[in-house]
Protein backbone atom coordinates (compact mmCIF):
# COMPACT_ATOMS: atom_id res chain seq x y z
CA UNK A 1 0.00 0.00 0.00
CA UNK A 2 1.25 3.50 -0.84
CA UNK A 3 2.26 5.63 2.14
CA UNK A 4 2.78 9.36 1.78
CA UNK A 5 6.07 10.64 3.14
CA UNK A 6 5.68 12.09 6.61
CA UNK A 7 2.47 10.15 7.35
CA UNK A 8 2.77 8.79 10.89
CA UNK A 9 2.10 5.12 11.46
CA UNK A 10 -0.79 4.02 13.67
CA UNK A 11 0.10 4.20 17.36
CA UNK A 12 2.63 6.98 16.92
CA UNK A 13 2.44 10.52 18.33
CA UNK A 14 -0.87 11.24 16.56
CA UNK A 15 -2.74 9.17 19.16
CA UNK A 16 -0.94 11.09 21.87
CA UNK A 17 -1.85 14.43 20.26
CA UNK A 18 -5.46 13.27 19.87
CA UNK A 19 -5.73 12.51 23.59
CA UNK A 20 -4.07 15.80 24.50
CA UNK A 21 -6.37 17.89 22.30
CA UNK A 22 -9.50 16.05 23.43
CA UNK A 23 -8.57 16.49 27.09
CA UNK A 24 -7.82 20.20 26.63
CA UNK A 25 -11.11 20.95 24.89
CA UNK A 26 -13.36 22.87 27.28
CA UNK A 27 -16.87 21.56 27.86
CA UNK A 28 -19.73 24.04 28.07
CA UNK A 29 -21.05 24.57 31.56
CA UNK A 30 -24.05 22.49 32.66
CA UNK A 31 -26.11 25.71 32.93
CA UNK A 32 -25.35 26.57 29.30
CA UNK A 33 -26.14 23.05 28.11
CA UNK A 34 -29.44 23.07 30.03
CA UNK A 35 -30.42 26.47 28.64
CA UNK A 36 -29.55 25.33 25.12
CA UNK A 37 -31.61 22.14 25.51
CA UNK A 38 -34.62 24.15 26.74
CA UNK A 39 -34.25 26.63 23.87
CA UNK A 40 -34.11 23.83 21.29
CA UNK A 41 -37.14 22.13 22.86
CA UNK A 42 -39.38 25.22 22.67
CA UNK A 43 -38.19 26.61 19.33
CA UNK A 44 -40.69 25.63 16.61
CA UNK A 45 -39.38 24.00 13.48
CA UNK A 46 -39.39 26.16 10.37
CA UNK A 47 -42.44 25.69 8.15
CA UNK A 48 -40.34 24.14 5.40
CA UNK A 49 -39.12 21.40 7.71
CA UNK A 50 -42.55 20.64 9.18
CA UNK A 51 -44.29 20.06 5.85
CA UNK A 52 -41.61 18.27 3.84
CA UNK A 53 -43.40 14.91 3.54
CA UNK A 54 -46.50 16.13 1.64
CA UNK A 55 -44.26 18.17 -0.66
CA UNK A 56 -41.97 15.22 -1.32
CA UNK A 57 -44.93 12.92 -2.03
CA UNK A 58 -46.60 15.41 -4.37
CA UNK A 59 -43.38 16.04 -6.31
CA UNK A 60 -42.76 12.29 -6.59
CA UNK A 61 -46.28 11.65 -7.89
CA UNK A 62 -46.01 14.54 -10.35
CA UNK A 63 -42.67 13.22 -11.60
CA UNK A 64 -44.05 9.73 -12.10
CA UNK A 65 -47.08 11.08 -13.97
CA UNK A 66 -44.88 13.21 -16.24
CA UNK A 67 -42.60 10.25 -16.95
CA UNK A 68 -45.66 8.16 -17.83
CA UNK A 69 -46.98 10.90 -20.11
CA UNK A 70 -43.62 11.17 -21.85
CA UNK A 71 -43.43 7.38 -22.22
CA UNK A 72 -46.83 7.24 -23.92
CA UNK A 73 -45.69 10.00 -26.28
CA UNK A 74 -42.54 8.10 -27.17
CA UNK A 75 -44.62 4.98 -27.75
CA UNK A 76 -46.70 6.91 -30.30
CA UNK A 77 -49.82 7.24 -28.15
CA UNK A 78 -51.23 9.91 -25.89
CA UNK A 79 -51.42 13.69 -26.17
CA UNK A 80 -47.70 14.20 -26.77
CA UNK A 81 -47.42 11.73 -29.63
CA UNK A 82 -46.60 13.29 -32.99
CA UNK A 83 -49.61 13.35 -35.24
CA UNK A 84 -49.57 12.16 -38.85
CA UNK A 85 -50.67 15.60 -40.09
CA UNK A 86 -47.75 17.31 -38.34
CA UNK A 87 -45.30 14.73 -39.64
CA UNK A 88 -46.53 15.13 -43.25
CA UNK A 89 -46.36 18.93 -43.02
CA UNK A 90 -42.75 18.73 -41.85
CA UNK A 91 -41.78 16.25 -44.55
CA UNK A 92 -43.35 18.28 -47.39
CA UNK A 93 -41.75 21.55 -46.32
CA UNK A 94 -38.22 20.37 -47.23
Amino acid sequence: MFEEPGTPEAGEPVDELDRLLEGARPLPSPAFRGALARLIAVTPLPRLVRHWRPKAVSLTVAGILLLGLAATGVAGEGPLAPSHAAASAVSTSH
